[in-house]
């Protein structure tokens, strides 16, 4: 497993500061835009406003090898903004 890490990416709440950061941990990159999305998906439900699937991600700032038997994890971090 890996863990990708992002330090913002766009509309990734449907805050009024949609940005943030996000933390992946799953086998691939190819894997994460569906796991990201899932995530965001069940968050919707508390969201009065529903967001679109993301559809591209831009680089990850830094991906780390965390072991084979780490389980698929999601951590969403959005931008608090300045209130």
């Amino acid at each position: 497993m890996k863990m990708f890490i992002w330090q913002s990416i766009a509309d990734l709440t449907n805050s009024h500061h949609s940005s943030g950061g996000a933390i992946v941990v799953a086998e691939n990159l190819s894997e994460v835009l569906g796991l990201l999305n899932k995530e965001r998906s069940r968050r919707r439900e508390e969201w009065e406003d529903p967001i679109e699937p993301l559809t591209e991600l831009p680089e990850p700032t830094a991906e780390y090898y965390v072991g084979p038997t780490r389980p698929q994890r999601v951590f969403i971090f959005p931008d608090a903004g300045c209130c």
